[in-house]
């Protein structure tokens, strides 16, 4: 699949960017929400555990931009690559977040996802092609849910990446409708 993000192919050819461009956005979002602590390290294994969500999970060469975000939501959200400690403190949520575990990961990985599922694109079955023009907009309500249902994640859990990918997938035709197969049943 070759997925872009801004218009520009994906350094590993894929949706997501290997450890520096992760690196790079986690302490950009450090910088921006206000000095959390977390391990660069631990990125590697991440990238490792995407990797094999893929394949447990799908287990076709070209996976959509979905089960990618998805895979990759499990992996970083799972307790034992999780490498975020300490929490955010500048995000317009905080206070409201601050009662629920892990929520600044949770918040992360989400505004991640959004960021690059904007211009990515989609391989229909009819080999259509359709890019991602407009980037996952939620309500307030959502957010906070979606946040929250994030901090649940686990990589070793079927259910849990199949269902964040499908709530990923809806996010996304939301905004996006022409990219969504007709509703038919």
């Amino acid at each position: 699949m070759s997925t872009t993000q801004g218009g520009s192919p994906a350094p590993d050819g894929g949706m997501f960017p290997l450890y520096h461009h992760w690196r790079a956005y986690i302490s950009q979002a450090s910088s921006t929400f206000g000095g959390i602590a977390w391990q660069p390290s631990r990125l590697y294994a991440i990238h490792r555990d995407t990797q094999e969500a893929l394949v447990h999970y799908v287990g076709i060469s070209e996976p959509s931009p979905f089960k990618r975000a998805a895979a990759f939501a499990v992996a970083f959200m799972d307790s034992t690559n999780y490498p975020i400690t300490g929490e955010f403190k500048h995000h317009s949520y905080r206070d409201r977040l601050s009662s629920v575990p892990r929520w600044s990961g949770a918040v992360l990985v989400f505004e991640y996802l959004r960021y690059f599922l904007d211009g990515a694109t989609i391989n229909k079955r009819d080999a259509e092609t359709v890019v991602l023009t407009n980037p996952i907009k939620v309500s307030e309500h959502t957010y906070m849910d979606t946040i929250q249902a994030f901090t649940h994640l686990r990589k070793h859990c079927a259910a849990d990446f199949h269902l964040a990918a499908l709530l990923i997938e809806q996010l996304v035709y939301l905004e996006n409708p022409e990219a969504s197969y007709p509703r038919e049943v």
